[in-house]
Formats: structure tokens, sequence, C-alpha cells
């Protein structure tokens, strides 16, 4: 196991949090233990931390299309930033 974080920049943080049922179900997936934060600073930015139970569920994820197309209807507007603890 271990613990993974995910940013996004999004069009609008409240177009976003409806969504957070289907996050969860897709995240839900592969991991456990999932936080939902915001930026302080830049009201645009979330976070989303977890600990992977599947990598390889995580890894296909994160290569999926379809993830991609969920993750601009749920309003990102970037890349995901995803970031792993260092060895």
């Amino acid at each position: 196991m271990s613990r993974l974080v995910i940013t996004d920049a999004l069009e609008d943080v409240e177009k976003w949090k409806p969504f957070e049922d289907e996050r969860a179900g897709l995240l839900g997936k592969f991991a456990t233990d999932i936080g939902t934060h915001a930026d302080i600073d830049a009201g645009n930015m979330v976070g989303l931390t977890m600990l992977v139970q599947d990598a390889e569920g995580r890894d296909a994820m994160l290569r999926s299309s379809v993830d991609s197309d969920l993750h601009r209807r749920h309003g990102g507007t970037a890349a995901l930033r995803v970031f792993k603890p260092i060895a």
C-alpha cells in the first residue's frame, strides 16, 4: 500500500463538487481512505489523497481515455498531477 496525491486545476470547484460520489466510485476500485482538499490560495485547485490498495488498478485508471472524458466533464482544465511517496 502507498499514499497517493492527485491535484487538478478546475473551471469551477462548485461544478466539481456534485461529482464526489462518481469520483469515489472510480477511485474506490483501487484505493481507500480517499480525501478531498481545496487549495487555500488558489480557488480553482483541488487535491485528492488516497491509500492505494491496487497499483495496477491505479495505473489503468490513469491511462484510461474514459477517465480523461470524466475528468473534463467534472470541470478539469489541465492534466492531472500525480504524486507518490519518495522512497
